[in-house]
C-alpha cells in the first residue's frame, strides 16, 4: 500500500507541475516505488527525500552519467560504494546505493535532513556550498509535496472505507 501511494503522489506531482516527467518516467518511477520504501526503512530514511532525490538527480533516467562520473537514478559516484557505475545503472542497486549515501549523511549531520541532502550534493564541503543548500530546497520542496499528498489522500480513503464499513 505504502509504495502505491509514493505512485500516485509522485503522478500527483507530476499534474500539479512539482515534476515534469514523461509518461514513460512515470511508469518507471511507479515500478521502482517498491525499491524506494524497501531501501529506505532498511536506510532508516524518508522515502519521500528518497524518491525526491531520485527526480532532482537523473529525473528517472536508470543510464544518467554525470560529468563527475555520477551514476544511475540516484547519480552516486561509485568510488564512495561498492559497485561500478555500470552497477549503478541497475535502479535496484542505484536506489539501494543513494539510500546507504543518504543515511550516511544523516548520521554525520546529526540527523538534520537538510543539511544531509546538501551534503549528499556538494560532499564535504556542503556548509560553504550555495548550490548544496539549494539542490537541499529542492529535494525537500518535492519531499513534502509527496508526504502532504499521501497523508491527505490516506486519511481520505480511511475515512471513506469507514464510511462503507458503517453502512
Amino acid at each position: 500500500m505504502e509504495a502505491l501511494f509514493l505512485c500516485l503522489a509522485i503522478v500527483a506531482g507530476n499534474d500539479a507541475g512539482i515534476t515534469n516527467l514523461s509518461k514513460d518516467r512515470l511508469v518507471y518511477a511507479c515500478e521502482n516505488t517498491p525499491n524506494i520504501i524497501k531501501y529506505a526503512e532498511k536506510a532508516n530514511i524518508d522515502s519521500h527525500h528518497l524518491a525526491a532525490l531520485i527526480y532532482i538527480e537523473s529525473h528517472w533516467k536508470h543510464n544518467a552519467r554525470s560529468h563527475a562520473n555520477a551514476c544511475g537514478l540516484t547519480q552516486v559516484l561509485p568510488k564512495y560504494v561498492k559497485w561500478s557505475c555500470k552497477e549503478l545503472y541497475n535502479p535496484e542497486t542505484s536506489i539501494q546505493a543513494g539510500a546507504l549515501c543518504l543515511s550516511k549523511w544523516i548520521k554525520k549531520r546529526n540527523k538534520k535532513p537538510k543539511e544531509a541532502l546538501a551534503c549528499y550534493n556538494a560532499g564535504n564541503l556542503c556548509s560553504k556550498s550555495r548550490t548544496g543548500r539549494n539542490y537541499a530546497k529542492k529535494v525537500i520542496r518535492i519531499s513534502n509535496f509527496y508526504k502532504n499528498w499521501k497523508k491527505l489522500h490516506y486519511q481520505a480513503m480511511l475515512f471513506e472505507h469507514q464510511l462503507v464499513e458503517n453502512l
